[in-house]
């Protein structure tokens, strides 16, 4: 399991580990922030890694980009997620 250290993002992270099991308020919020990333490279890296479950290396191999790259998005990714959450009072700023 990756290494998180804001406390808000291990949270948000661990929840899209079981996206499967997502439902009500959590998974209205994560499709919020997602329509930003709808149709765009960040997006597909979203539903390779959270929804597919492959791990880092496929999904770099797949989208051409390096695992700099990939965790860059990943959080920028996670960061969305944890403002909607906020904005929908799931989580304490």
């Amino acid at each position: 399991m990756a290494k998180i250290k804001d406390k808000n993002r291990e949270i948000v992270f661990n929840k899209l580990q079981e996206c499967k099991k997502l439902r009500g308020e959590w998974k209205k919020c994560v499709e919020k922030a997602l329509k930003k990333f709808e149709g765009t490279e960040k997006g597909k890296l979203y539903k390779l890694h959270f929804e597919q479950h492959k791990a880092i290396i496929p999904v770099c191999m797949e989208l051409y980009i390096s695992q700099r790259t990939f965790h860059s998005w990943r959080n920028e990714i996670l960061d969305a997620i944890i403002n909607q959450a906020m904005y929908d009072r799931l989580l304490e700023p």
